[in-house]
């Protein structure tokens, strides 16, 4: 292991700086602790040896390529409440690296001859609209919010694709602010994206064969993103005559709009038993054209699904 990584899990005085101590719980962006500063570099030290991420460790925060200097504090504030060290905040930390990495590279001279377009640039004219529900571990909260779908089942913010096979990682407001943009400057166009797509996912809604009565991705956008779409939201609820639709979408990648023959304990149980990252709503949702509400049911669901009597 390079001896600069080993640097991050030094526990000085050199990460973000200390803030008074508040009642309650205190939450990983406050960092007002030398534990949580260190648990923040032994979190940081984790995905990059996990995920091959190239970075120099800083006293204000790490190195990306280029030079590009990502703050401890950044860094912090992106895991919100959540421990550093646990699964969802490093996967976090990942997307951030990742995503800053991904621009700082496209920010290089050569790579700025050879494709004629700057970081800023690919920022502003590929930003994609995510569809995510409160708690899930890509939503990074109010500062990443810039929409809600009328119901207030799904957030909307902006994500950006590092690779063109995997889905858009959450763009969080500092970064577009590193580049000079608003989450205004990216939405006109992502939505006539997420519109395009939504369109297509309305007119598959009659196929036939192994895929009837099935929401699946359309072009990269997940199902919770089509649901944010017009288009999409039009043709559920007109579907059986009466206005609304129930719709059951546990994992982002596929979804059920006939829910004659799925029982809600088995939407949950999928739900649970889907990776967090991949994880769509717990319980069904309730689909007009103009809304998306989640559904209000009581109880534990997965129990009577799991248990032997």
């Amino acid at each position: 292991m390079p001896v600069a990584h080993l640097l991050l899990l030094h526990t000085g005085e050199t990460g973000p700086r200390k803030a008074n101590q508040t009642r309650g719980a205190t939450t990983v962006r406050d960092m007002n602790t030398g534990e949580s500063a260190s648990e923040l570099r032994r979190a940081v030290l984790s995905v990059i040896v996990t995920h091959d991420i190239d970075i120099t460790p800083h006293d204000r925060g790490v190195v990306l390529a280029g030079g590009t200097l990502l703050a401890w504090d950044q860094l912090a504030q992106v895991c919100g409440s959540r421990a550093p060290m646990s699964p969802a905040a490093r996967h976090r930390i990942a997307a951030l690296l990742r995503i800053h990495d991904h621009l700082a590279r496209l920010d290089h001279p050569s790579t700025r001859v050879q494709q004629g377009r700057t970081a800023r640039d690919v920022l502003r004219e590929s930003a994609e609209i995510m569809a995510l529900p409160r708690g899930h571990v890509h939503h990074l909260g109010p500062a990443w919010q810039h929409r809600e779908v009328a119901g207030r089942a799904l957030s909307l913010g902006l994500g950006l694709r590092t690779t063109e096979d995997r889905p858009p990682l959450p763009v969080p407001h500092s970064l577009l602010q590193r580049y000079g943009l608003s989450a205004e400057d990216c939405w006109p166009r992502a939505t006539v994206h997420l519109e395009r797509h939504a369109t297509v996912a309305a007119e598959l809604l009659t196929r036939g064969g192994r895929y009837a009565g099935t929401l699946r991705p359309v072009a990269g956008s997940d199902v919770l993103t089509l649901l944010a779409g017009s288009g999409l939201r039009r043709a559920l609820a007109a579907g059986d005559g009466s206005g609304m639709r129930a719709v059951a979408v546990p994992a982002r990648a596929q979804g059920w709009y006939d829910l004659t023959r799925v029982d809600p304990a088995y939407v949950a149980l999928a739900w649970q038993l889907t990776d967090e990252v991949d994880r769509g709503v717990r319980v069904p949702l309730l689909v007009t054209a103009d809304e998306v509400v989640s559904a209000s049911i009581r109880g534990d669901l997965t129990r009577p699904a799991v248990e032997t009597r």
